[in-house]
């Protein structure tokens, strides 16, 4: 009952039919409550209304396994007996108004496949990450600071997620995480190369565009064949955009306002591109064939053209353009942050310049993407 009362119960959405102070927590059905052996388990609670703050107590509850709490008012900060439950295996609060640090230690979590504190003003660092089973690290959409932690003790996580904060520092090795498939840090203030991929192979998602200011080259894609989507727009990297050769189902490449020289490499063999954004770059020569890429003449977004040309002669000069799917465009007039638009009329594509703007829309597309 204490969670209860901390959280004003007697305010939450449910509060007439969910049965929380109704005889036996265990044996009385509390909603969003399950037990084993007559401990709690379980406590699933999602958007009902939860306002005050988190007791001490919770980290009494020595057998919860799963503690999900999303949407709310609860504020305070994570109490400090958060680490004496030593058996959950998933944790999550979300959107809700907890500030404060982070447990000083997560040392205690040896079981936890899923940690994700998401959505609220914590501050202050992420401590070490000695997790030897998570799976899913969600701390995003705070106000933390800091390095991020070395990943050398989290060997099966798949899943990393830390973007929307003003972290600092270096993305650090990826040499021990080989299940890793997703990993977005986007939105931070980090600095320094992006790190080898050659020991992520599994990797799906890689989002670390916006207001960092990562530097060095992109690096080689040769071993994450699993890559759909790769997002390092809004750094200061350089050198040449690498083969795409061997990342046949990339269907997202964002590569805009950077540094980068030369040509745009072949897309012939990735056939599931649909949008790509190389704006604000030092590319030249021409824009490959789009014959192999069937899905950018049905709803693709591209990106291509850099300069200072005033938005009146850009309209006047290419605001529309009929071309082929095969039709090569030379990059004879660079354009600043201009996107294209393809849309489909048979065998013809139509062709508009859209106008977008660099770092002030990250945060509303990163929430509409929910990443």
């Amino acid at each position: 009952m204490d969670f209860w009362n901390s959280t004003n119960g007697k305010y939450w959405s449910d509060a007439k039919e969910n049965n929380w102070g109704v005889g036996d927590h265990c044996t009385n059905n509390w909603m969003g409550v399950e037990c084993s052996d007559g401990q709690v388990v379980t406590i699933d609670i999602v958007d009902n209304n939860q306002t005050g703050e988190l007791s001490e107590s919770l980290g009494g509850l020595g057998a919860l396994d799963r503690f999900n709490l999303r949407t709310g008012g609860i504020g305070g900060v994570l109490p400090a007996s958060l680490v004496k439950l030593t058996n959950i295996t998933y944790l999550t609060i979300y959107a809700h108004d907890i500030g404060g640090p982070l447990p000083a230690s997560f040392d205690s979590f040896a079981k936890i496949k899923t940690l994700q504190f998401i959505g609220m003003p914590l501050n202050g660092e992420i401590p070490a990450l000695h997790l030897p089973v998570v799976k899913t690290i969600s701390i995003y959409e705070n106000q933390l600071t800091g390095p991020i932690p070395s990943l050398d003790q989290v060997p099966k996580i798949e899943k990393l997620s830390l973007g929307g904060q003003h972290l600092q520092g270096t993305i650090p090795s990826l040499h021990n995480v080989p299940e890793l498939n997703w990993l977005s840090l986007h939105d931070n203030q980090l600095t320094g190369p992006i790190p080898s991929l050659d020991q992520v192979p599994k990797l799906d998602v890689l989002l670390l565009t916006n207001c960092n200011n990562l530097e060095g080259t992109i690096p080689s894609l040769h071993n994450v064949p699993e890559l759909t989507e790769l997002f390092v727009g809004g750094n200061t990297l350089w050198g040449e955009i690498p083969t795409l050769d061997q990342v046949p189902k990339l269907n997202r490449l964002q590569l805009q306002s950077n540094n980068l020289e030369g040509t745009i490499p072949s897309l012939h063999k990735v056939p599931e591109l649909y949008r790509f954004y190389l704006d604000d770059n030092n590319l030249s020569g021409e824009i490959p064939s789009l014959e192999n890429n069937k899905k950018v003449s049905e709803r693709s977004e591209a990106s291509l053209f850099e300069d200072e040309h005033s938005r009146d002669e850009v309209r006047e000069m290419a605001t529309y353009i009929m071309a082929t799917s095969t039709t090569k465009l030379t990059l004879f007039h660079p354009i600043r942050f201009v996107s294209f638009r393809f849309v489909s009329f048979g065998s013809l594509i139509l062709v508009s310049l859209v106008f977008h703007k660099k770092c002030a829309q990250s945060r509303f597309a990163r929430r509409s993407l929910n990443f």
